[in-house]
């Protein structure tokens, strides 16, 4: 077993729906987790010809776009998954909130936030816990995102 992870081989997150890759922000629902092969420009032609290997795509999806708004998709962009908040001692609590953002395409529909399942402000007041937040926009719902706040 090698005790180097290998250059040549790699996991990326592709757009099921045409085989390119997806944008960080791309829905859950719309991505599959390939390890895909990323061979030195030397062995290009012979990748092309070989259909028995798994070359990395080119370009990013249309769909899923590397940076920028996904067409039609409700996406948070502020907390981020798996992200950590400090009540600080001394202050006060109420004045130690979180501002919510999202990404909504098409513009021009407000976001309705829910905070383990429950109606909440853009900007809510910290609460110690482990927290899963959604958007909602538009009849379209965001992919949640778990946040800690200590």
């Amino acid at each position: 077993m090698p005790a180097e992870p290998c250059d040549w081989h790699r996991e990326v997150a592709i757009d099921k729906r045409n085989g390119l890759f997806a944008g960080a922000r791309c829905p859950a629902r719309f991505i599959e987790h390939r390890v895909v092969e990323a061979l030195p420009a030397t062995y290009a032609s012979w990748l092309a010809h070989t259909p028995e290997r798994t070359a990395a795509p080119t370009a990013y999806s249309p769909l899923c776009p590397a940076s920028g708004a996904v067409p039609d998709a409700v996406v948070i962009t502020y907390p981020r998954d798996r992200e950590v908040f400090v009540v600080e001692p001394g202050y006060d609590i109420a004045t130690q909130t979180l501002a919510f953002a999202a990404e909504i395409d098409p513009p021009g529909t407000s976001a309705t936030w829910l905070v383990d399942g429950m109606a909440a402000p853009p900007t809510w007041q910290l609460q110690p816990g482990k927290h899963r937040l959604l958007a909602v926009a538009g009849g379209r719902a965001s992919d949640p995102v778990e946040f800690e706040v200590r």
